[in-house]
């Protein structure tokens, strides 16, 4: 162990942590003993959620919970975010302690992001979607993990193609349909054609700059180039039969299923018992 590089460490840490989201807590006792350890003193610390809230078109307000228990501020070295939520203001719950985003607040959260923990950005706001603070908030993260929308938006292009280039992300998805500018486009495909991918979700509009064919084409070539098509659902919309025709030819041989779907709608994911750290 004395020999083992300190970042190889870190990462294998960093790794446990995200795979603990989808494994039973009982699962670490099987690490070796030196392993077990740094995992137990690891997880010691809370997971909690960062709420922001967009109080105006300059201003925001936060606060820091625990299953809706306030966290205070002092205690941010020894929690982890691994969530964050940014909420138009008047979606403000009355119990929280609201601390306001000043620079010096922003900076203390930014160094607390940065330390590599696997994080979730969810975006929830619909009246500020253009907010000044909102790409600063999503590109606070060092180790973005997830990133879900849940309004018609636009996509957080630079967290987005940052994650993907570091290899973080490993979840996209909006409850909305979104408009996929050439730039986003070519993001998805490397997001698609990487190891990482668990999970990819939304519906594309119908005045997308990148139609949803076009998409649908390019994610079935990335797909097929990352060499991984074993293990993975497709729900795709059902009149694209053609442009899916690679594909299925090789998930008939290597277990890719497909699901009909809506119009203009691809989800396509991971089988859990595939998943993957």
């Amino acid at each position: 162990m004395d020999r083992v590089p300190v970042a190889f460490i870190e990462e294998v840490l960093l790794m446990i942590d995200y795979v603990s989201h989808w494994v039973k807590a009982g699962e670490a006792k099987k690490l070796s003993s030196n392993w077990g350890e740094m995992a137990k003193r690891k997880s010691s610390k809370k997971e909690v959620r960062l709420n922001v809230y967009l109080t105006n078109d300059k201003e925001a307000v936060f606060s820091v919970t625990h299953y809706y228990r306030n966290v205070p501020l002092v205690d941010l070295d020894k929690v982890i975010v691994d969530n964050m939520c940014v909420k138009d203001g008047e979606e403000a719950e009355a119990e929280e302690q609201y601390h306001p985003l000043t620079e010096a607040n922003f900076q203390l959260l930014r160094r607390h992001l940065s330390r590599g923990n696997p994080c979730t950005i969810e975006l929830e706001c619909k009246e500020r979607q253009r907010h000044p603070l909102l790409q600063q908030l999503c590109l606070a993260p060092t180790r973005l993990s997830r990133i879900r929308l849940f309004h018609e938006m636009p996509i957080p292009v630079e967290a987005l193609t940052r994650s993907v280039k570091r290899g973080t992300l490993r979840w996209f998805g909006s409850d909305s349909s979104l408009k996929i500018t050439p730039e986003v486009h070519s993001a998805l495909l490397k997001f698609v054609a990487s190891n990482q991918m668990d999970h990819m979700s939304f519906e594309v509009q119908e005045d997308s700059p990148v139609s949803y064919e076009t998409l649908l084409a390019g994610v079935v070539y990335a797909f097929l180039s990352g060499q991984k098509t074993e293990g993975f659902h497709f729900f795709v919309d059902s009149d694209t039969s053609e442009i899916v025709a690679p594909l299925r030819e090789v998930g008939m041989q290597n277990n890719v299923e497909f699901v009909a779907a809506r119009r203009c709608y691809i989800n396509v994911f991971r089988k859990e018992r595939q998943r993957r750290v």
